[in-house]
């Protein structure tokens, strides 16, 4: 499932990394999708790092437009 953080109410990052890991827990494969410019938070590559520990987060949907995110991004995920 693509699972967008929650808009509108601009939650922490701990509040993000809840939200995307209950989702994890449903037990479907679960894209992370950021998408600041719709959504009004952006979900760091250090929240995407911590939540691609969960065995259901398959992958990240990146729209920041900043193509250097995806290497901040790897490198997180690699710690």
């Amino acid at each position: 499932s693509l699972v967008v953080s929650p808009p509108y109410i601009k939650p922490p990052q701990r509040g993000l990394v809840n939200h995307f890991t209950q989702m994890a827990d449903m037990g479907l494969p679960v894209v992370v999708y950021n998408v600041p410019g719709r959504t009004a938070v952006d979900v760091t590559p250090e929240t995407i790092g911590i939540v691609a520990e969960h065995e259901n987060i398959v992958a990240v949907k990146e729209a920041t437009g900043d193509v250097s995110r995806v290497q901040a991004i790897r490198d997180e995920e690699q710690k």
